[in-house]
């Protein structure tokens, strides 16, 4: 009987010692994966940039064209988001060591609050224009605040906050349907050019 406690108790503390040690290691071996991240893909910045860069253009469309315009361009430009910013880090990015797999995996699992964005967003869209812009600023504040996680920088919290921020003053309040959009990509294009620039640390 006691030996069979004493074998119970024993696997417990293996156990525990075994989640101790990879939470540990996870602990302590994440500045390094999110500088990986860092190094291959420049702090984030080309993404930031790209998407501004698509968010001042559906502004434009939106506001030279109309709403349905503004909302393919859009989609359009976040399409293209990934090959042009991976251009831009692969030429900028070097030699640097292969990004952490584990942190790739993070920045995909954060994909379904893009795409659940853009379809909320259109279907509220039929309710009211504004709300297509509302909901798709919120969703991509909000995954800029999980790359923070990712790269390890407090520029994305602040970046996440304004996004946020900017979607729900917009909401609360009276403006041009192109406002929105403009002040998004003003926003992202600012704080990407200054990831970007900034210090490889």
């Amino acid at each position: 009987m006691w030996g069979d406690y004493g074998a119970l108790t024993f696997g417990k503390i293996r156990v525990l010692l075994a989640i101790s040690y990879f939470t540990l290691n996870g602990v302590i071996m994440l500045p390094a994966k999110q500088l990986t991240m860092r190094q291959n893909f420049i702090n984030g910045g080309p993404g930031v940039l790209v998407s501004g860069l698509a968010w001042l253009t559906a502004a434009m469309v939106t506001h030279f064209i109309g709403f349905q315009a503004g909302m393919i361009s859009l989609f359009v430009g976040g399409m293209l988001i990934v090959p042009i910013s991976g251009v831009i880090e692969h030429k900028m990015s070097g030699d640097a060591p292969a990004p952490d797999k584990g942190l790739m995996r993070l920045a995909l699992f954060t994909l379904p609050l893009l795409f659940g964005g853009l379809f909320f967003g259109y279907v509220m869209s039929f309710r009211s224009e504004l709300l297509f812009f509302v909901i798709m600023a919120i969703a991509i504040g909000l995954r800029y605040l999980v790359f923070s996680r990712i790269y390890g920088l407090n520029a994305f919290v602040f970046l996440g906050v304004l996004l946020i921020a900017a979607g729900v003053i917009a909401y609360r309040s009276s403006i041009q349907l192109a406002a929105l959009p403009l002040a998004v990509g003003v926003i992202e294009v600012l704080i990407g050019s200054f990831l970007m620039l900034r210090k490889l640390r």
